[in-house]
């Protein structure tokens, strides 16, 4: 729940008070509560990073209000990273938080218990992004990049990921890695150092407000993985399975209400985080960025939102362990389920069949 909730909440709280003090006098404090609609459960949600437009849907549920109609009361909080957010939720910080298969994994892997629940999105928003005045064109498959330097951060586990699809693409030992931090992806790309890097789709979307030629490779079309995921700990979901099953029903909603007016979802998350304002029309991008590549999915279409499968799960578990960034003996099998996403709500199990904007065009 945002600030600007609480204090509209506080606002209409103390009018209605007001109201009915005038008209009754002294109503048994009782009779608000008898037949009356329970109060919704505080859920607690942690994001993985700073809030932007590829969390609009968590916000959307909170501002429209479809938390408190799933009996679930959303307060988000921003992040500073999947690995943090992973261990913050499985000491039971947060009920609920957005992460990675990584940092579940690994966080598992440290005796730390925690479990996905739904799958946010279907893949990784990372892509290999480029300039064609540095790549000389545009990159279309991963085959594209032998021969060229990509700029990446060592930490980011999704270069294993990266190294996954090309080897398997065969030109993995043709292909110049250069380190650099988060902070100098683009400025390696633009000094001529790197001809591309390994970044998150913003990044390109970035570079083509800015003037550029840019194009980009996600990672998403070429490797079975896992995206963003909602995880919890595994008591809170025993305890609190109807909570849990609301959340994730409200964040359904919120996503299909953001996919079909992503213009509108974003001015409420502007209504929410005011510091968006000046970077709208990109959060706007970022929100059908998200819906088009990483939702609207064919297991999105068969399954429903959040849906998560096992394979996909063991193949992240691999690349991770071979790259050691989880240990070979994690059980990626133990590290989700779907038990709590309720198919029979529309928002869930019809997901697609909710989003009436048109996504059809191939998205950048």
């Amino acid at each position: 729940m945002t600030n600007r909730r609480q204090g509209r909440r506080a606002f209409l709280g103390a009018l209605g008070a007001g109201a009915a003090a005038s008209l009754s006098g002294c109503l048994d404090a009782r009779s608000a509560v008898l037949g009356g609609t329970p109060e919704p459960t505080t859920v607690r949600l942690l994001l993985d990073w700073k809030a932007n437009g590829t969390h609009a849907g968590n916000f959307v549920a909170a501002e429209k209000g479809f938390d408190e109609e799933e009996g679930v009361s959303l307060s988000i909080e921003s992040g500073s990273g999947g690995s943090t957010t992973a261990e913050q939720v499985g000491l039971r910080k947060y009920e609920i938080g957005l992460t990675s298969a990584a940092s579940v994994l690994g966080a598992r892997n440290g005796d730390v218990s925690i479990r996905s629940y739904a799958a946010a999105q279907q893949g990784p928003n990372s892509v290999v992004y480029t300039v064609a005045e540095q790549f000389g064109g545009a990159i279309e498959e991963p085959s594209d990049l032998a021969g060229k330097t990509v700029a990446a951060a060592s930490s980011s586990s999704n270069l294993a990921l990266l190294k996954a699809l090309l080897d398997d693409a065969g030109v993995l030992g043709e292909v110049e890695f250069l380190s650099v931090g988060w902070g100098g992806l683009t400025s390696s790309l633009l000094s001529g150092d790197a001809d591309a890097a390994l970044g998150a789709f913003p990044d390109g979307i970035a570079m083509e407000r800015d003037g550029y030629d840019a194009s980009m490779l996600w990672l998403s079309d070429h490797v079975a993985s896992t995206g963003r995921l909602v995880a919890a700990n595994p008591t809170f979901a025993e305890e609190q399975g109807e909570a849990l099953r609301g959340a994730l029903r409200a964040i359904a909603r919120g996503w299909a209400w953001a996919a079909n007016d992503p213009p509108a979802a974003m001015d409420l998350m502007i209504d929410a985080e005011p510091r968006l304002e000046g970077g709208r029309e990109l959060g706007i991008r970022k929100i059908e960025g998200t819906v088009a590549k990483l939702m609207l999915t064919d297991a999105v279409s068969e399954h429903g939102w959040g849906w998560q499968a096992g394979p996909d799960w063991e193949s992240v578990q691999q690349t991770l362990a071979a790259a050691g960034f989880v240990s070979g003996e994690a059980d990626a099998e133990a590290a989700w389920s779907n038990a709590y996403l309720d198919g029979d709500a529309a928002a869930v199990g019809s997901f697609a069949g909710q989003v009436s904007a048109d996504y059809t065009d191939d998205w950048r």
